[in-house]
């Protein structure tokens, strides 16, 4: 597929105005852009760099979104966190809150509880899984990661 110079495909761009034309109101476009950290920390210090006694001028926050292509808010609520860690004392951390608490939790297995199954519910990983009441696949999962099996 073809681009133009703004990265957009021009039969995408061309359906689009079509559409927006028919229904005679244009929708706004998405602005959802997930930042890093080092994209957050740099909005931080261009608006730290920006205000004057903790202020920000009027214009200060639409510039950054502006350049960053994020929504009005993510660049709010990084300005509101670093003001509130200033104010605590605390050295200013922007980085994001989703780091490690997105995704499938990991399935705990207690490795006590193995031993005390008799050894003919344990000698197979289907009747240990029963057994443990987690499925086959998390428990060779967890062995092939993290226990070791001992032969008897």
């Amino acid at each position: 597929m073809v681009q133009d110079q703004q990265g957009i495909a021009p039969a995408q761009d061309e359906g689009t105005n079509a559409r927006a034309e028919a229904t005679g109101v244009e929708q706004p476009q998405r602005l959802r852009n997930w930042l890093t950290d080092a994209q957050r920390y740099a909005a931080y210090t261009s608006l730290h760099a920006k205000s004057k006694r903790g202020k920000l001028p009027k214009t200060a926050t639409k510039e950054v979104v502006a350049f960053f292509h994020t929504h009005i808010r993510v660049i709010q609520k990084i300005w509101k966190t670093a003001r509130e860690q200033i104010a605590l004392g605390l050295e200013v951390d922007v980085s994001s809150k989703k780091t490690g608490r997105c995704g499938r939790k990991p399935a705990e297995i207690d490795v006590s509880r193995i031993t005390a199954i008799p050894l003919n519910r344990r000698s197979t990983l289907r009747s240990l899984a029963k057994s443990l009441d987690v499925s086959i696949s998390t428990l060779h999962r967890k062995f092939k990661l993290e226990l070791s099996l001992n032969k008897h």
